[in-house]
Formats: structure tokens, C-alpha cells, sequence
């Protein structure tokens, strides 16, 4: 997941934890108000995650085989990234119960 998180932040993008725990509903909410365009997911979770625009499975990428000539520098983006950029996004229920 740390991978995950670092190539969010690198993308310029910012990073919202869900937990696979939480009712399908709270997670769909969650989505739709972080405006997510893509959720990282493992094989035991995939499933809740049906209803996100799309998902990547962590555990796919690992059991590839991972060449050095694999990795091709001119496929990264160059996102300006700041200090100023939002890093992560953390929802608690509060007192009223909704993300």
C-alpha cells in the first residue's frame, strides 16, 4: 500500500484511506465525495469496490514479473507537485454520523 500511496502523491493527487470494514453505502459515499477517480483495491476486497469508476488491484501488479528493462522513464508524468498540495483526506462521523 505505501507504494500506492507515494505514486497518489507523486501523480499530484491526494490520497483518502477506506476502510473494507465500513458498510458498502459509507464507502460509496466516501467515493462520491472525494470526487475519486480511482480506488486501489486488493483481491479480498475487490468485490465491496464493484460500484468505484476504477479500480486497480494491488495483488495483480505484484505477482507480475517486474523487469528492470520493464520500467520506462518517459511513461511518468511531470505533475507539479507543492507544499500547498492537499496530501490525504480523512473522514470521521462527527457527532452528526455522515462522512
Amino acid at each position: 500500500m505505501i507504494i500506492g500511496i507515494l505514486s497518489i502523491q507523486m501523480a499530484g493527487a491526494a490520497y483518502c484511506p477506506l476502510s473494507p470494514r465500513d458498510p458498502v453505502d459509507r464507502l460509496k459515499t466516501l467515493i462520491k465525495q472525494t470526487n475519486s477517480r480511482l480506488v486501489f483495491v486488493q483481491s479480498m476486497t475487490q468485490h465491496l469496490f464493484a460500484f468505484a469508476p476504477l479500480l486497480i488491484n494491488i495483488d495483480d501488479y505484484l505477482r507480475m514479473d517486474c523487469q528492470v528493462n520493464y520500467y520506462n522513464e518517459d511513461h511518468l508524468s511531470c505533475v507539479p507537485v507543492t507544499p500547498d498540495n492537499l496530501a490525504y483526506v480523512i473522514f470521521t462521523s462527527g457527532s452528526t454520523g455522515t462522512p
